[in-house]
C-alpha cells in the first residue's frame, strides 16, 4: 500500500513538474515576445481607440453618422461630401501614417541584446510586419466598419458606401506605401539588401531610412500645428473640422507623444511612464485650471428677487395681459427638464418652443404663464436657450429657432481643448486658464447665437436677462439650474431668485429658508456675476468630458445628475413654497383661481420590452458599492418624477421612445436611430426627435402570462402632440 502511494506521488510530482516547466517556458516566451513587440504599444493602444470609440460607443457612432447625414448647422458640401467628411478622411490618413511609421521605427530599434528565449529572426520579422500592419490599418478599417454599422441612411446611402470605400482605400494605400512601394523602390535602385525582409536594427536616429524618418517628422509637425491651432481657436476650427476629425487628429497626437516617451524610456533605460505618473500626481495639487468664470461686479446691479415678490410680479403681469374669463382657472406652469447632454438640450428646447408657438397661435403665451424652469445638465441648457429667446427674440417659430441654436457640433470644441491644451495642462505645475476645456464648451454654445441670430446673448449675465423685458413686456421664466457639490453631495442651484436653504439639525430648524438642504451658487461665488453660458454649464459638468468647476474657496461643482437627473426635486421644493404663498390669509382671494401645473420633460428613450435587470456576477463584492452609487443617480431621478406625478391630474409629461425597426413610405427598411448622450447630434438624430414631437405613433410592449407563459403584444400610443394640445387648452386667451 505504501509503495502504491509512493508511486502515485511520484507520478503526480512528475506531471506537476512537467506542467510547471511548460508554464515557465510559456511565460518566458511571452515575456520575450512582449520585450520585442512592446515598443509599439502606444501605436497599438491609440489605434485601437478608433474602432472602440466609433463602433461600440453610441456618441462616437453618432459622430460618424454626422459625416453622412450632417445636421443643418454642421457645414456645407465640398465636392459631394460635407467638409467634416473630408477632414475625417484627412484625420484617418494622419493617424495611419503616424501609427505605421512609429511602429516600423520602434520595432526595429536596437534597445539591447535580444532575449535568449526569443523567436528566430524570420519569425520575428513576420510578426513585426503583422503588428505594424495592424497598427497602421486599425484606424481606417475601424472607421469603415463604423460606416457599415450605421445601416441604411435614407437619402445618403450612396455617400455612406463611398465613405466605406474611401476609408478602406486609405488603409490599403498606407499598406502599399509602407510595405510594397518601399520594396519596389529599393529593387529599382538596386538596394538588394533593403529590398529583402531581412531584419534591420537602428542604433541611432540617423540610421533610420529616409522614408520612415520623413513620415515621423511630418506627423509630429502636423500634430504640433493642429494642436496649437485648436488651442487658439477651438470653436471655429473644431466645428470646421468636425468631431470625428478632431478625435482622429488627437489619436495621431497621442501616438506621437506615447511613442516618443517609449523611445526615450527604452533608449536611456529610464522608467519615464512611472516618473510621469508621479509628476502628474504632484502637479494635480497646483494646476487646477477649471475655475468658474466670473465677470467684474457691476456697481448698482440689482439683487436677486425674493420668491414671493417674483410670484406677485408674475401674477400682476400675466393678469394684465391675459385676463381670465369669469370662473376659469389660471395655470402657473413649473417645468422640470431632465439631463442627457445635447439630446436633452435639443429635446427640451423644441418642446418648450412648440408649446410657445402653439400658444401664440391661440393668442396667448405659454412662457408668460411659466413661472420657473428647473433643469439638469442638457435640460438646463435647453431651458436657458428658451428663456433667452423669450427675453431677446420675438419670433413666430420658437421651436425652429431653438433647434438651430442647439443642433451644432459642440463636442468638437470640447474635444479640441481636451485632447491638446488640457492634456498639456496635466504636466504643468501651474494653472493656465486658457487651457480649460470648460470654456471651450461654453464658448461653443455662445457662438451658435452669434452665428444664427448675430447676438451675444449667452455672454450676458443672469441679471441682464431679467433686467429687461421683451416686446410683450413679459420677463422670461425664472431659472433653477441644478448642480452637485463634490465635497458635500448637496444640490448647488444657480438661479436668478433669492433662495435660502432650510436645514434641520438634531431635530431643530437651523436655517429657516425656502429649499431643503441646498447650496446657493451665487453665495459660493460671493455674488459675482456669471455669463448665461457659465450658468448653464454649472448644471452640465458631466465628468470627465467636462471638468468639475472650482469655486473660489476650492470646492467644486459637477453635473446635477449626480444628485438626481430629473430636476423634479427642486421643482417640488418650489411648489411647496408657492402653495405656502397662495395659502397666506391676504393672498387666498387673489390667488384662488391660480392652479400650479407641472410639466416634466424626459429624454431617456423608453424601451420596449423594458431591459431586464442584470445581476452583477463579475467581481460583485468589489463592484457592488460603485455600481450602487452610479445607479442611484437614475433611481433618485425616477423617484422625484414619480413624486411629481403624485401631484394629480395637473401634470404633463413629454417622452422620447425607442421606435422599433419599420419601413418607410417607399418600403425601405428604417434603421432605428439611437439618440446618444454627448454634445453633438447627427441629422438623423435630429429628425427622429422632430418626428416624435410632431407625430403620434404606436410602439409595442410585451406582456407574459405568469401562469400559461403566453406572450401578448400590446400597442401603446406615443402622444407628444396630444400632450401639447391638451396643455395649450389650459391657457387663457388675451
Amino acid at each position: 500500500m505504501i509503495n502504491l502511494v509512493k508511486q502515485c506521488w511520484h507520478w503526480f510530482k512528475t506531471k506537476l513538474d512537467a506542467a510547471l516547466a511548460r508554464c515557465g517556458a510559456a511565460w518566458a516566451c511571452t515575456r520575450a515576445w512582449y520585450q520585442l513587440l512592446s515598443p509599439a504599444r502606444a501605436s497599438l493602444f491609440a489605434s485601437a481607440l478608433v474602432p472602440l470609440l466609433f463602433i461600440f460607443i453610441p456618441q462616437g457612432l453618432d459622430t460618424v453618422r454626422q459625416t453622412v447625414s450632417p445636421a443643418p448647422n454642421h457645414g456645407g458640401e465640398w465636392w459631394y461630401f460635407s467638409r467634416q467628411a473630408w477632414f475625417m478622411l484627412f484625420g484617418l490618413a494622419v493617424a495611419g501614417l503616424a501609427s505605421w511609421a512609429w511602429t516600423r521605427f520602434l520595432l526595429n530599434c536596437r534597445f539591447g541584446p535580444p532575449p535568449a528565449d526569443g523567436p528566430d529572426e524570420a519569425t520575428l520579422e513576420k510578426w513585426k510586419r503583422r503588428v505594424r500592419c495592424t497598427c497602421g490599418s486599425l484606424p481606417s478599417f475601424g472607421m469603415a466598419v463604423a460606416f457599415l454599422r450605421l445601416g441604411h441612411v435614407p437619402g445618403n446611402e450612396g455617400r455612406r458606401w463611398w465613405l466605406v470605400g474611401l476609408a478602406a482605400a486609405i488603409a490599403l494605400g498606407l499598406y502599399f506605401f509602407f510595405e510594397v512601394a518601399r520594396r519596389v523602390h529599393h529593387r529599382v535602385w538596386h538596394h538588394a539588401e533593403l529590398a529583402t525582409e531581412k531584419p534591420r536594427a537602428y542604433a541611432a536616429w540617423s540610421e533610420v531610412e529616409f522614408l520612415t524618418r520623413g513620415v515621423i517628422c511630418v506627423a509630429v509637425i502636423i500634430s504640433i500645428l493642429i494642436g496649437a491651432a485648436l488651442t487658439r481657436w477651438p470653436v471655429e476650427l473644431g466645428q470646421t473640422f468636425g468631431s470625428p476629425a478632431v478625435l482622429l487628429l488627437a489619436v495621431a497626437t497621442w501616438i506621437n507623444l506615447g511613442s516618443l516617451v517609449i523611445y526615450w524610456g527604452h533608449r536611456y533605460r529610464v522608467p519615464i511612464f512611472t516618473l510621469l505618473i508621479g509628476w502628474l500626481l504632484a502637479c494635480s495639487y497646483f494646476n487646477d485650471s477649471h475655475d468658474i468664470r466670473t465677470l467684474p461686479k457691476q456697481p448698482g446691479a440689482p439683487r436677486a428677487a425674493d420668491i414671493t415678490d417674483a410670484l406677485n410680479d408674475w401674477y400682476d403681469a400675466t393678469t394684465a395681459l391675459y385676463p381670465n374669463a369669469h370662473g376659469t382657472n389660471r395655470p402657473l406652469y413649473l417645468v422640470a427638464a431632465a439631463g442627457g447632454g445635447v439630446r436633452a438640450a435639443y429635446w427640451t428646447g423644441i418642446v418648450l418652443g412648440e408649446l410657445e408657438d402653439r400658444a401664440r397661435e391661440q393668442g396667448t403665451s405659454f412662457a408668460a404663464h411659466t413661472f420657473a424652469l428647473s433643469g439638469v445638465s442638457g435640460g438646463a441648457l435647453g431651458e436657458v436657450t428658451f428663456a433667452a429667446l423669450r427675453a431677446h427674440v420675438v419670433t413666430n417659430n420658437y421651436r425652429a429657432t431653438a433647434g438651430r441654436l442647439l443642433d451644432d457640433d459642440f463636442l468638437a470644441a470640447l474635444v479640441a481643448k481636451l485632447a491638446f491644451a488640457d492634456l498639456l495642462q496635466l504636466v504643468l505645475p501651474f494653472p493656465v486658464r486658457r487651457f480649460d476645456r470648460a470654456r471651450a464648451l461654453e464658448d461653443a454654445w455662445a457662438a451658435a447665437w452669434r452665428k444664427e441670430l448675430k447676438m451675444n446673448v449667452l455672454e450676458e449675465t443672469l441679471a441682464d436677462l431679467y433686467a429687461q423685458t421683451n416686446a410683450d413686456q413679459i420677463r422670461p421664466p425664472h431659472l433653477l439650474l441644478n448642480g452637485t457639490c463634490v465635497e458635500t453631495g448637496q444640490r448647488i442651484i444657480t438661479r436668478d431668485l433669492e433662495i435660502e436653504p432650510r436645514v434641520w439639525r438634531n431635530g431643530h430648524l437651523v436655517d429657516d429658508g425656502d429649499f431643503l438642504d441646498t447650496l446657493s451658487a451665487a453665495r459660493e461665488l460671493s455674488n459675482a456675476p456669471i455669463r448665461l453660458s457659465t450658468a448653464a454649464h454649472q448644471s452640465a459638468r458631466f465628468t470627465y468630458f467636462s471638468p468639475a468647476g472650482r469655486f473660489p474657496d476650492g470646492t467644486h461643482v459637477v453635473d446635477g445628475g449626480y444628485f438626481e437627473n430629473s430636476g423634479a426635486t427642486t421643482l417640488m421644493n418650489l411648489l411647496t413654497v408657492i402653495e405656502q404663498h397662495m395659502a397666506l390669509t391676504n393672498n387666498v382671494a387673489k390667488w384662488s383661481n391660480v392652479k400650479p401645473v407641472i410639466v416634466l420633460i424626459d429624454n431617456d428613450p423608453i424601451r420596449n420590452p423594458s431591459p431586464k435587470v442584470r445581476p452583477v456576477r463579475f467581481m460583485s463584492e468589489t463592484l457592488s458599492p460603485v455600481l450602487a452609487l452610479l445607479h442611484t443617480r437614475d433611481a433618485r431621478g425616477s423617484y422625484a418624477s414619480q413624486e411629481a406625478l403624485d401631484y394629480g391630474p395637473r401634470v404633463f409629461e413629454f417622452h422620447l421612445y425607442e421606435r422599433p425597426p419599420s419601413t418607410d413610405d417607399q418600403g425601405q427598411a428604417r434603421v432605428p436611430v439611437e439618440l446618444p448622450l454627448g454634445w453633438s447630434l447627427s441629422g438623423a438624430a435630429i429628425k427622429e426627435m422632430e418626428y416624435q414631437l410632431s407625430t403620434s405613433f404606436y410602439w409595442p410592449s410585451f406582456a407574459t402570462n405568469s401562469l400559461t407563459g403566453e406572450v401578448t403584444t400590446l400597442m401603446n400610443a406615443a402622444t407628444n402632440p396630444l400632450t401639447v394640445s391638451n396643455l395649450i387648452t389650459t391657457l387663457p386667451g388675451k
